[in-house]
């Protein structure tokens, strides 16, 4: 049914979550797999001083490597062979998930699989959603992957 994945990875649980479902869909269905990584190297600042923003720029970048190299080698360890994509948002600021949405349809993905938001409460409203964005937006079928906590209760 699917031949060309795309994975939106963060290092957040949740996108763990949407890597296993998407090496799971793969592996059933002999598909191919992107996985995404966006990093800002020019941050927002909101009006608060950055001393260094080349030495957040160069954190930003090797952060955004090791989430990706974290990714591929779940990847190889599941026997999928993927392609791994580090998108960079630059001095034009724009939505990351444009940047998700723009490689998925760049490289032609029928799937776009994304973790579920994180985020509740006052840092919701001021922090972008992708993965609202990216499911409101996308050309094509989303699946969102929610890594549910473990506490430990059972049901009755």
């Amino acid at each position: 049914m699917f031949s060309r994945i795309l994975v939106a990875v963060d290092g957040s649980r949740n996108a763990e979550a949407a890597l296993a479902e998407a090496l799971a869909i793969v592996g059933d269905q002999g598909a191919h797999l992107r996985i995404v990584h966006v990093i800002d190297r020019a941050p927002r600042s909101f009006g608060l001083i950055l001393p260094d923003l080349e030495a957040f720029a160069a954190a930003a970048l090797e952060s955004g490597r090791s989430v990706l190299r974290d990714a591929q080698a779940a990847a190889r360890d599941a026997g999928v062979a993927a392609e791994g994509v580090l998108a960079e948002i630059g001095r034009c600021p724009c939505p990351m998930s444009s940047k998700v949405l723009g490689e998925a349809e760049a490289w032609r993905a029928d799937l776009i699989v994304i973790g579920a938001p994180e985020h509740t409460g006052l840092r919701h409203l001021f922090t972008e959603s992708v993965e609202e964005d990216v499911v409101r937006l996308a050309r094509v079928p989303v699946l969102v992957a929610n890594q549910a906590e473990k506490t430990g209760r059972t049901a009755a």
